[in-house]
């Protein structure tokens, strides 16, 4: 298998210049149209290069696969790894402060009149309470007396 020339090299970089989306296209239309005129150009290039050269043979195209999984699968393989050593790191993290947390929160609680909004709050709400099941059982006495 021959390498590619050195003019071959350069009208591959020329393709992939090729590729680069127009700013200038506000119509989406007009877009489409001027990206599958780009395309057809690509394609008509990319026979002009390529028509010169000879297939690959089917063990180097082989080859050729077989490292991309091998390297791809590897790659996510060691992604995977770093992802959930990581992961085990936030997890142990988080639980250091939510044990952090608790302990502060029984500090604070048992320090007696540091909050006294929440005393009164909490006895304004038991009286509302009491005082809505009072007006719950007059409700209910209005009503069987109504029958």
């Amino acid at each position: 298998v021959e390498a590619p020339s050195v003019s071959t090299k350069k009208n591959i970089s020329d393709i992939s210049t090729d590729l680069r989306p127009n700013a200038s296209a506000s119509d989406p239309s007009q877009s489409e149209h001027q990206r599958s005129e780009q395309l057809a150009t690509l394609h008509q290039k990319e026979q002009n290069v390529f028509s010169g050269l000879p297939p690959l043979e089917s063990n180097v195209a082989c080859n050729v696969i077989h490292q991309y999984i091998s390297t791809t699968s590897s790659f996510l393989n060691s992604f995977i790894a770093d992802t959930n050593a990581s992961h085990g790191g936030i997890d142990h993290k988080l639980t250091v402060l939510e044990k952090q947390m608790a302990l502060l929160e029984s500090k604070i609680a048992s320090i007696p009149d540091l909050m006294p909004e929440e005393k009164e709050s909490d006895e304004v709400s038991s009286a509302e309470e009491h005082k809505m099941e009072g007006n719950e059982i007059g409700d209910k006495g209005q009503k069987e007396s109504d029958n």
